[in-house]
């Protein structure tokens, strides 16, 4: 990991501005092949650095003056680190200001919806910890009766331990085709 620090410092001395992804490209030749198709495609350096889960150079990044509201492919990189697990850089992210509701439209998933459907209940206990909106609906599609809490996504994805906390800290339900079944004691 240092060794990426080093090329990013490298290339911030030369005038490599955080937000460019020509030069860093260049840089990047020597990082795995995964590395360099996510510059490839569009990424950021600090929107690959929250993929990637490096949070030293995210830390870096934005001490540097990356933009921490860019996003990528309607993702915002607080967006990215909750779907992907990423705590340590989750933790930077809001060490930084981000906020944990940080979503690209305000009709998007939130973080935490991203968090809860797929399980990752450290990820959830960071962001409601945070400030995250436990309650925040929102509509994933055209139908209103679509629309959904942080629990309704824990409860659709299947996330027993992850619905326990959220009820256990006011979650609430606002799909009526969900279903939560709650099972005493399996959170805490």
């Amino acid at each position: 990991a240092t060794g990426r620090n080093d090329e990013v410092i490298a290339a911030l001395r030369a005038g490599t501005a955080v937000d460019e992804k020509p030069k860093l490209i260049k840089l990047n030749t020597t990082y795995p092949t995964a590395s360099r198709t996510i510059f490839e495609e569009g990424f950021t350096p600090l929107i690959a650095a929250v993929a990637q889960d490096r949070a030293a150079t995210v830390e870096l990044l934005i001490r540097a003056g990356a933009d921490k509201s860019r996003m990528f492919s309607m993702l915002s990189p607080m967006q990215i680190a909750a779907s992907r697990a990423n705590l340590s850089t989750l933790q930077v992210l809001l060490k930084h200001g981000v906020s944990p509701n940080q979503s690209f439209v305000s009709s998007q998933a939130t973080p935490l919806h991203l968090a809860a459907e797929q399980g990752h209940l450290k990820i959830v206990e960071a962001l409601v910890k945070a400030g995250a909106d436990i309650n925040k609906v929102v509509a994933p599609s055209i139908s209103p009766r679509d629309a959904l809490t942080p629990l309704d996504s824990a409860s659709r994805g299947g996330q027993l331990s992850v619905v326990n906390y959220l009820k256990s800290v006011g979650g609430k339900l606002q799909s009526p085709r969900t279903r939560v079944i709650v099972v005493p004691g399996t959170y805490g």
